[in-house]
């Protein structure tokens, strides 16, 4: 009795600890393979079929429609680079190096990733 209950508890912990960290990874947009540029983070393999697990699951879950590799890279910040969050009230000066596209576009989302209305 003792072993079955010793059993379950390490299933039921393996369980909640697989399960919890596999949620802060969706949730968190904590996908392998991302590139940081100062406050800027893309994921390149996303739209390719070298995508890891968890950003598919991730893209599944948001219902997004990923840029196709050859189309171009997405860029997300959610903060300044002095780790401030983005604020709408405030003046942000986006600088660098123009990248070598056909197309390029800036957007800008709310915090629960849905488009701000214009």
């Amino acid at each position: 009795m003792r072993l079955l209950f010793g059993i379950l508890f390490a299933l039921a912990t393996a369980a909640m600890v697989g399960l919890g960290t596999t949620w802060i990874a969706l949730t968190q947009g904590l996908a392998y393979g991302g590139v940081t540029i100062g406050a800027w983070t893309a994921w390149p393999k996303n739209g390719t079929a070298g995508i890891d697990p968890y950003a598919r699951a991730m893209i599944a879950r948001n219902g997004e429609l990923p840029v196709g590799s050859g189309d171009g890279v997405s860029f997300y910040a959610r903060t300044d680079d002095a780790g401030q969050p983005l604020d709408g009230r405030c003046d942000v000066l986006v600088s660098g190096i123009t990248p070598p596209a056909r197309f390029w576009t800036m957007t800008l989302y709310d915090p629960e990733g849905l488009l701000v209305a214009n």
